[in-house]
Formats: structure tokens, C-alpha cells, sequence
């Protein structure tokens, strides 16, 4: 009698963590979150599993609803609602008759910015020193360990289109380096072989086969694309 009484009480106890598929009195594995962390933004990808959610009708991160895809036997899959707060959330899963399963902070939004783990080399953005100069449809890339802004057109979407190139020093400042050839927007950089080369574009006269050369210290004509771009 004390032994049944006992064991009820296990059941209702892991029924309330959510160790127990709704409905049922048997022990299933923890249900998972898939993966546990995210973006503050949300709308990534994650399956809930080991548990009974093929008739769940609401899923909750944070108090959130989060997008039902698509479901299983005993997975759920959801895109993730943005996040209230940064740091664990509770999972709510909802059922039919006002049944739940409640997984407490099995999801883990990462702080705004943050795009690794904390404590990898690589965890965020940050701002940094603005350009000199507004302007859109620009190019970058790196050339000698040095980043550089090429091209583009201001705010307006009428000319004046660009020639002007800044390369940005030690990571803070930014600073005028040779100018291009051509005003251009829209166009593409690459770095190759210690070198930056500007492809196509849209200069004043349409699209563009030009591709340029930037050693550094200098620009130069390279041989032009088959087509304009």
C-alpha cells in the first residue's frame, strides 16, 4: 500500500517536470530542446524531442509562441519567437484539454550581437569607427591585413557615385587611400594573392566589365569580365 502510495507520488512528480508524455503514467526520457541555444532574434530552427508531441497546438519559449513546422511521434519541430530577454527560457508545450509540458530553461538565448558561445575568440559585434563618408552599395575587403571600403553612392539613390576608397587603420580609425579609377556602385571585391580586386559595378554609364587592382598602394586595370555585372 505505502509502495503504490510511493510510486504515485514519483509519477505526479515527474509528470509536473515534464518527464512524462501528457496523458500517460510511464517514465520517458527528458525531453530535449535541439539545438538548447540561439540567436536573440529568434527565428532559427530547433525539434523538441523525447516526448509525446504529436498533438501539441501550442509551443511557448519565454511566455513567446513560437511557429509549429511539423511534428512526430515523439519530436516537435518550431522556429523560435524572438527573444524577451536574454539568458535560460521555459519551454511550454501545450495540448488539447489544457494539457502542458513544461521544460524549465531548456532553451538559452545568447545576449543581442552575440553569434558564438561565450568565452570563444570570436563571440559578437561591436561598434566601431564609423566611415568618413555615408554611403550605400559600396564594396569591402582585405588587402594586406587591412580592411577597405571601395565605391558606392550616397543616401539619395542619385548620383554623385564614388571613386573614394578607405582603408581602416589598427581597427579604430579610418583613413582616405587611393581612389578608384571610376566612380562605381554595386560593385564586387575579393582579396587574392596579397592583392584586392574590384569587379563590375554600375558606373554613369550602366553595368560595368571593369575589374580593378589594388596592391596596396596603387590601382590597376586588370583583364575585364566577359560581360558586364
Amino acid at each position: 500500500m505505502h509502495h503504490a502510495k510511493r510510486m504515485g507520488t514519483i509519477i505526479l512528480a515527474l509528470a509536473a517536470a515534464g518527464w512524462l508524455a501528457p496523458g500517460t503514467a510511464s517514465v520517458r526520457a527528458q525531453a530535449l530542446v535541439v539545438p538548447a541555444r540561439g540567436p536573440y532574434a529568434g527565428g532559427n530552427r530547433a525539434i523538441i524531442t523525447n516526448g509525446a508531441f504529436a498533438s501539441a497546438t501550442n509551443v511557448l519559449v519565454a511566455g513567446a509562441p513560437a511557429t509549429i513546422l511539423n511534428a512526430g511521434a515523439d519530436w516537435i519541430a518550431i522556429r523560435l519567437p524572438a527573444a524577451r530577454a536574454p539568458g535560460p527560457a521555459d519551454v511550454l508545450i501545450q495540448f488539447p484539454a489544457g494539457g502542458t509540458t513544461l521544460l524549465a530553461d531548456a532553451y538559452t538565448y545568447h545576449p543581442p550581437g552575440i553569434i558564438g558561445l561565450p568565452g570563444t575568440p570570436i563571440i559578437g559585434w561591436e561598434a566601431i569607427a564609423g566611415l568618413p563618408l555615408g554611403e550605400q552599395f559600396l564594396a569591402a575587403g582585405v588587402c594586406s591585413g587591412a580592411v577597405y571600403a571601395v565605391g558606392g553612392m550616397n543616401a539619395t539613390y542619385f548620383p554623385p557615385m564614388y571613386t573614394n576608397v578607405f582603408r581602416l587603420d589598427g581597427g579604430t580609425n579610418w583613413a582616405p587611400a587611393p581612389a578608384l579609377p571610376a566612380p562605381a556602385y554595386t560593385l564586387a571585391a575579393a582579396s587574392y594573392s596579397n592583392a584586392l580586386y574590384v569587379l563590375g559595378g554600375f558606373g554613369g554609364s550602366g553595368s560595368l566589365t571593369n575589374v580593378n587592382r589594388f596592391d596596396g598602394a596603387a590601382w590597376s586595370q586588370a583583364a575585364g569580365l566577359p560581360a558586364p555585372r
